[in-house]
C-alpha cells in the first residue's frame, strides 16, 4: 500500500468559540452551556448556508475550535456566518427585537 501525500497547502478558516465565566459554573451548568453553544453554532451555520457538521470541531471545554472545510465559502464564513451567530446570540439570551 502506498499512501502519497499532497504537497499542496490546504487552506482552512478557523473560528473559535469562549464561554465567558464557565468555570464559576457547576458540572451540570457547564454541560448544558457546551451543548447550547453547539447548538448555537450549528443553527447560525445552517442559517448561513453551512453545514458545520463538515468541519473539523476541536472542544475545549469551555468553547470550541473550528476548521471549516478548505471548500467552504469566506465570504459566508466571515459575513453570513458572522452575522447569524451574533444573532442567535441575542436570541438566546433574549435581547433580540
Amino acid at each position: 500500500m502506498v499512501i502519497r501525500f499532497s504537497s499542496r497547502p490546504v487552506r482552512r478558516i478557523i473560528t473559535v468559540s469562549d464561554a465567558e465565566r464557565y468555570g464559576e459554573r457547576g458540572d451540570d451548568e457547564q454541560r448544558d452551556l457546551q451543548n447550547w453553544m453547539a447548538d448555537i453554532q450549528d443553527i447560525a451555520a445552517r442559517n448561513a448556508g453551512l453545514d458545520r457538521q463538515q468541519a473539523f470541531i476541536q472542544g475545549t471545554g469551555d468553547g470550541s475550535v473550528t476548521a471549516w472545510p478548505p471548500e467552504a465559502s469566506d465570504l459566508d464564513l466571515l459575513v453570513d456566518y458572522l452575522r447569524e451567530l451574533h444573532d442567535e446570540l441575542l436570541r438566546v439570551n433574549g435581547k433580540l427585537i
